[in-house]
Parts: C-alpha cells; sequence; structure tokens
C-alpha cells in the first residue's frame, strides 16, 4: 500500500541548502568571543593557588647563583686590558648606572664563588644604587614586584682585610612566606707587593744614594695563564698595594732617629714605538699631585701619616692604588699593560738607590670569606 505524500504545513517551505540563519552567527560570535574573555581572565585567578614558597625559593636561588657565579653584563675578557670604564659595570658611575645592564659578582666566570671585591663594593654603593628597582632590574629581572632582602657578611669579621658587611632592602615581616638562597663565597682583597726597605741590593751606604726606586708591573708576568685565574693580578681592574717595610732603620737612614723622606710618588707606562717594531717608548713620569691624579689615590706612613709625600718614617710606607685607578690614566689601547710606580727620597736621609726597577712576578692572592643571602618575597 502506497503512503500518502505528506505536504509541508500551510506557510512553510522546505529549504535544504545547508546555510545558518544571521541569528545563530551573530549568537555564536557573541559566545566565542566570551569563552576567550574568559579563559584569557581565569589564568590569572589562579595565581592565588599556585605554590608560592616553590616559586619564590627558584628565584631567590636564580639571584644567589647569578650574584656568585656570573660575571655581569658589562664584562671584559680576563687579561683585556680596559682603557674606557664602560667595559666594565662596576666601574660605571651614577650617571650612567642605565648602561649596566645585570649583576654579578663573580672574578670571571670561570672562577664561581671567587668574587671581586670592586664589584662588591660597587654592587653595595647606595649612592649610585639608591631603588631597590636598580637591584630587582639587574637580579630578578621580569614585571612582577618581588621583594629584596640581600646580606653580605664576612665570616671573619676581624680580619676581613677591608670587606665589609652590607644588606640591601628591608628584611621580611614575621608571618612573610619568602624564598631564601645562602652562599658562602670567597672575596679577593688588594693584591699587596712588600719590599724591604733594608735590603742591600737597594742601598748605597758608601756613596751619596739618590734616593730613586722603582716598582715595575708586568701585566704579562702578573697574568700567568700557566696558573689558576684566582693567582692573576689584573693591574686594570684589581686594587693594588704596595709596602715599603724598614726592618733596620739605621741602615737605610743617614739619621736614623729622624727617618727618611719620601718627597713624591710618580707613575708611567710603555707603549709600542711605531717608529721601531719591537721597542718601547716610556710616557712618564706623571707626578701624582694634581686632584685628577689622586683621585683613587691613597698613602700612609708609619701607620698614622697621611699625604702626598711623607716625612721621618722609621717604620714602613703603605699606597694604594683604587681598582681601575689605571683606566683613564693610559689614554692609549694596549693589548698589556706595563707601568711603573716610582718613589722619589730626599737623598739626605736615606742611602736608598736603585738603578734597575723592581720586578714582580709571584704574588699569593689573599680571599676573604664570605656569606651572601637573598630573600625573596
Amino acid at each position: 500500500m502506497d503512503l500518502p505524500e505528506l505536504s509541508p504545513p500551510r506557510g512553510l517551505t522546505l529549504n535544504d541548502s545547508g546555510q545558518l540563519s544571521i541569528d545563530f552567527i551573530v549568537g555564536f560570535a557573541i559566545f566565542m568571543s566570551a569563552f576567550i574573555m574568559v579563559t584569557t581572565m581565569s589564568s590569572g585567578l589562579l595565581v592565588g593557588l599556585q605554590s608560592r614558597h616553590v616559586d619564590y625559593d627558584a628565584v631567590a636561588y636564580r639571584a644567589g647563583v647569578l650574584l656568585s657565579e656570573d660575571p655581569g653584563i658589562n664584562n671584559s675578557w680576563p687579561g683585556f686590558i680596559i682603557t674606557d670604564p664602560s667595559y666594565e659595570w662596576e666601574f660605571i658611575g651614577k650617571s650612567a648606572k642605565i648602561d649596566v645592564k645585570r649583576f654579578g659578582l663573580s672574578l670571571y666566570k670561570s672562577t664561581p664563588r671567587i668574587l671581586s671585591e670592586k664589584k662588591v663594593r660597587s654592587f653595595s654603593d647606595t649612592s649610585i644604587y639608591n631603588e631597590l628597582k636598580d637591584y630587582h632590574d639587574r637580579i630578578v629581572f621580569g614585571d612582577y614586584p618581588y621583594n629584596l632582602y640581600i646580606t653580605f657578611t664576612p665570616i671573619d669579621v676581624n680580619n676581613a682585610n677591608g670587606v665589609r658587611a652590607f644588606s640591601i632592602g628591608n628584611p621580611p615581616g614575621q608571618n612573610t612566606n619568602y624564598g631564601y638562597i645562602r652562599r658562602v663565597v670567597m672575596v679577593k682583597t688588594p693584591v699587596e707587593f712588600a719590599i724591604d726597605l733594608a735590603d742591600p741590593g737597594y742601598l748605597d751606604p758608601g756613596g751619596t744614594g739618590n734616593g730613586k726606586i722603582t716598582i715595575h708591573l708586568d701585566s704579562g708576568q702578573l697574568y700567568d695563564l700557566k696558573r689558576g685565574p684566582v693567582y692573576w693580578t689584573d693591574l686594570m681592574k684589581e686594587r693594588i698595594r704596595l709596602r715599603f717595610d724598614i726592618t733596620d732603620i739605621s741602615a737605610v737612614a743617614k739619621s736614623p732617629a729622624d727617618g727618611i723622606d719620601l718627597t713624591e710618588v710618580a707613575y708611567g707606562y710603555y707603549k709600542p714605538d711605531p717608529n721601531n717594531p719591537g721597542s718601547e717608548i716610556f710616557i712618564g713620569p706623571i707626578p701624582i699631585i694634581p686632584p685628577s691624579e689622586t683621585e683613587g689615590f691613597t698613602m700612609t706612613g708609619d701607620g698614622t701619616q697621611s699625604g702626598h709625600t711623607l716625612a721621618d718614617i722609621k717604620y714602613n710606607i703603605i699606597t694604594e692604588f683604587d681598582a681601575g685607578y689605571f683606566i683613564k690614566k693610559i689614554p692609549e689601547d694596549l693589548t698589556y699593560a706595563k707601568i711603573d710606580i716610582l718613589y722619589s727620597f730626599d737623598p739626605t736621609t736615606t742611602y736608598i738607590h736603585s738603578d734597575s726597577p723592581i720586578i714582580f712576578r709571584d704574588v699569593p692572592p689573599v680571599l676573604v670569606p664570605a656569606v651572601l643571602e637573598v630573600m625573596v618575597w
């Protein structure tokens, strides 16, 4: 039996084209837009549910490793003779601190946890980095407003050799959940060259004595690749200390009761002679008297006297050149640094007489242990 053919209700027509109505398209578009917005915004709602302890510990750990094992940026290669402060972040002053890309306190990448004294001093200089944001942007990075508290403490405070304790920021509250890392580090302190003025090699008791003595510092000899980087001495980046001791004043002074008089300290450097390949030209001596020359230079005698000249010295004379002192003193770009420090004594007070410079090759480092702690919340 054949079924009767059904017809559509009156007023309706069949449409099998598969097209969607405009109402459906508009509604679907609104739904997808709302879905995307909700999905994007809901991710932020879950931040409070994450483990902040683990997150803060990770940030603190990264900051601690960065400070103790990285030399920072800007940073030059070991042994590179720098004549512009911008090569090293620790020599960039307050006016150009924006050029400091990243903090790092180690001497080189090859010396993790062996810190540069100059970098430690620059890092803690609040006259340059006077906002917590200065440290945040160069240690933590990112836009999340982490709080920082960094402390640095020498282990042997009584024998820290000039390494000072400091703190950055304020400690967290008693009930604050924070991340923490502690690193034991070593700080390489100033290199000290000791000379005994009573050594017969520096005296001319039978003659008049010219009162001159010269210390020759050669980067090629102090930067010895046969030894580890901790034993390197970088004349351009490290603080240099020269100490003259008098173990026998009667052998040195013409009038032992009156001591000896130091009348001048000067410096000079060597550069290749463009007219004679293989030869050098000495530039100097340049007296250390004008303010531009004395900045970063200190001199004391017998533990109490200080000044550009010293009189009545009977025990010792100590001169120090701050790290980076010679950076602007050598205007030429050189592949090596040979620097002479020239001392002139009053010849009427002493038998000192040195025809050839005193050359130093082997200087052991002095490392001061310290504790670096970082808290992040």
